[in-house]
């Protein structure tokens, strides 16, 4: 079973990154993360919004979904913005195209990272934490966890509802796609939230006492206390397409960035405006559409690629019923 990412408690949200990893990962999310992480960094905004994302960037789940090659440079970009006119999504076409980079074949396999350590270790349900000397006499903590369900749609919608995770409705898909998997994002214990300080000072202290009593040890791992999740991710597939959506609630913003391959425009669906873009890539469509719901104060992402069966019509009445059922909860 894929397993979700370590992530650093201090360093930029990756989904998510809904991202994932328990939440997949998008073929170009590192080259973009790297990207925005040069404008802002996850402590700037933990202290001003404890429970919240900052501009959490929609280019997880979006460089590599969405039809005609785009002239736009990086400095023109699409926004959306709440009744009160504050910006809730911006999406932006770089003045660059995806190149895709086959992966080399590895003639032996790497020693196990410490992520791979803690990842045999682990359970469904779980969230793990793990903390490593850094050399230096300073400890980090990282996390792991697995939230996956594989079963149904009604036990991902069940799991989402115990964890006041933000709840994405069943889709109206074309013919032949089935459930693939469900999961959540767990609010991962860090020392500047007000609500999970409490849990990293115990995991903290913790591992500062296995330090002194298991001394020579280079890696300590204790389970997590959660109880809240502020992402959700759901994927469907026939035998060629995914369709993958995404929520992220109480985020302060979302920030997309498609490569030039894509083109991007703005509808309106219900009432509500939605950003479409597409591209196609090696052949294949790429479709994505992000939106924000003001009453759910929710971010929501859909992304859909793999077939050439998949028509823009067809992914545009996907987006069409979640954006209606999404708006009507």
């Amino acid at each position: 079973m894929e397993r979700e990412r370590s992530i650093h408690a201090c360093e930029n949200i990756k989904a998510q990154g809904l991202s994932n990893d328990q939440i997949e990962p998008i073929d170009i999310s590192e080259a973009v993360m790297r990207r925005i992480g040069e404008r802002q960094t996850a402590g700037r905004f933990q202290g001003r919004a404890p429970h919240r994302w900052a501009f959490i960037c929609a280019a997880i789940g979006l460089a590599v979904m969405l039809s005609t090659a785009s002239v736009l440079a990086a400095s023109e970009y699409l926004q959306l913005r709440n009744r009160d006119g504050e910006v809730k999504v911006r999406s932006e076409i770089a003045d660059h195209p995806l190149l895709v980079v086959p992966q080399p074949e590895e003639e032996n396999s790497p020693a196990p990272s410490y992520r791979d350590r803690v990842l045999a270790q682990i359970k469904p349900g779980q969230l793990l934490a793990y903390s490593i000397d850094n050399g230096n006499g300073t400890r980090s903590i990282q996390y792991v966890f697995d939230t996956r369900i594989e079963s149904s749609y009604t036990d991902f919608a069940q799991l989402a509802a115990g964890k006041s995770a933000p709840a994405i409705p069943e889709p109206e898909l074309p013919d032949g796609f089935a459930f693939d998997y469900g999961s959540v994002h767990p609010i991962l214990p860090i020392a500047d939230n007000d609500v999970t300080h409490a849990e990293y000072d115990r995991l903290l202290t913790l591992f500062e006492q296995r330090a002194e009593s298991e001394p020579g040890k280079d890696l300590y791992v204790e389970e997590a206390h959660w109880t809240e999740a502020n992402s959700s991710e759901l994927e469907y597939s026939n035998r060629q397409a995914t369709v993958r959506i995404q929520a992220i609630k109480d985020a302060i913003g979302m920030e997309a960035l498609f490569p030039s391959n894509y083109s991007q425009q703005i509808h309106t669906i219900g009432g509500i405006e939605v950003i479409l873009a597409q591209a196609e890539i090696q052949g294949f469509p790429n479709f994505a559409a992000i939106w924000y719901d003001e009453v759910s104060s929710t971010h929501y992402r859909v992304s859909a690629s793999g077939s050439v069966e998949l028509t823009a019509e067809a992914f545009n009445r996907i987006v069409a019923s979640l954006v209606k059922l999404t708006a009507s909860r």
